[in-house]
Order: structure tokens, then C-alpha cells, then sequence
């Protein structure tokens, strides 16, 4: 698996992954600023040079109180992700 946002950009064949990272920096950095009232020099700035780290799968525990289901309306799932070498 790729260790650095460039190299998963090849992996992935996303090529612009880099300015998604920084969109997403920014949107973290000025959460109650509106993406078009940050100035550019905001945009160009943060970026992320540091090693990554790629799982294939996670899991969510949040508390859902419309599904009394589980636990007193506490939930997990599973996220799976099935990489396919074939590009499929």
C-alpha cells in the first residue's frame, strides 16, 4: 500500500488528490468559514507531507435512538472495502 499521499494518487489513479487533502485541511482548519470566503493563500498553504497509512477496512459505533435494536439504540458497522487488482 502507498505511504504518502502522491503515491496513492498513482495507486488510486486519482490525480488530484493532493488538492482534495488540501480542500479538506482547509475545511478543518476554518470550519465556519464558507470554501468560497477563504482566501487562496489559504488554499495553497497546508498540505500533508507526512506518511499514511491505508486500512481496508474500519468500524463505527454511534448511538442511533430511532433503531432501539442494539444496546439501547447503540449501533457498530462494519466497513469492508475489497480492492480488486483487476480495476474493477
Amino acid at each position: 500500500h502507498a505511504q504518502s499521499v502522491p503515491a496513492l494518487a498513482d495507486e488510486l489513479n486519482i490525480p488530484n488528490l493532493a488538492d482534495l487533502v488540501r480542500q479538506f485541511l482547509v475545511e478543518q482548519l476554518h470550519p465556519d468559514k464558507d470554501p468560497t470566503e477563504v482566501p487562496s493563500s489559504f488554499m495553497e498553504s497546508p498540505c500533508y507531507e507526512g506518511r499514511i497509512r491505508v486500512f481496508n477496512s474500519a468500524v463505527s459505533t454511534f448511538f442511533a435512538p430511532s433503531d432501539l435494536s442494539g444496546l439501547g439504540g447503540m449501533k457498530h458497522e462494519y466497513i469492508r472495502v475489497s480492492i480488486s487488482k483487476l480495476g474493477g
